[in-house]
């Protein structure tokens, strides 16, 4: 299996262990991945590229990392906001673009049925601090001082993600579990250097039934292990 790491010395390896928040979303039917070119390894659990999710143009990560979970579901991580921007089960991309196909004036796109997503705004902030895109253009990374990218690594079939959010350094392992004819795909973070509490976007609830109490599941993570969800 080839492994690769990027910008970051240490690699973790296996599941996050003590410090770790888990935050699970039930999914539905299962069906099996499908690589559509010739450039996807079929058995590498993941891919970067511009990756839109269900929504088309609504909600696209212009630099994606679209990440297998066991279980045929998958997560597609954007590195420039720090978010998840899509959690779905199937199949796994529709590949296009000039990489993949040759094409022009196109990307890639998830393939599976989406069970949740998340607004284009930072998947992280400060406690306070209103999910809106402080971006002049809704492209390109978030500024330095409310977080930015690492990196990304590989161990076996599991894929870690690092990353920085006001001051804190994150390592992030999404996965999916099975029980009971229900998936569910579980984020697990280990957060270091924490000052201050921090929110987490988990899912966008717009069309849900429970838009009367908010547009969103947030967590929010304060210290070492301190956490709820509202």
């Amino acid at each position: 299996m080839l492994q690769r790491k990027m910008n970051h010395p240490k690699a973790p390896s296996g599941r996050f262990g003590k410090g770790c928040v888990s935050a699970l979303a039930v999914l539905g039917a299962i069906t099996a991945f499908a690589a559509d070119s010739p450039f996807v390894e079929e058995n590498f659990p993941v891919l970067s590229a511009c990756i839109s999710g269900s929504k088309g143009k609504d909600n696209v990560a212009y630099k994606g990392v679209a990440i297998k979970l066991d279980h045929d579901a998958a997560v597609l991580f954007d590195k420039d906001l720090l978010r998840i921007a899509e959690g779905w089960t199937g199949d796994f991309l529709n590949v296009k673009g000039v990489t993949f196909d040759g094409s022009h004036g196109g990307h890639s796109s998830i393939d599976g049925e989406s069970v949740f997503d998340t607004r284009m705004v930072p998947g992280w902030l400060g406690e306070g601090m209103v999910f809106n895109d402080p971006r002049q253009e809704p492209f390109g990374p978030i500024p330095d001082t409310l977080g930015s990218f690492g990196g990304y690594y590989i161990n076996g079939d599991q894929v870690g993600l690092s990353y920085t959010v006001m001051g804190s350094s994150i390592l992030e392992q999404p996965a999916a579990v099975h029980h009971d004819g229900a998936t569910a795909i579980v984020r697990s973070f280990k957060v270091e250097g924490t000052s201050e509490r921090l929110q987490l976007m988990l899912a966008n609830l717009t069309g849900s039934e429970i838009d009367a109490c908010s547009d969103s599941i947030v967590a929010t993570h304060e210290g070492d292990l301190t956490t709820a969800i509202r």
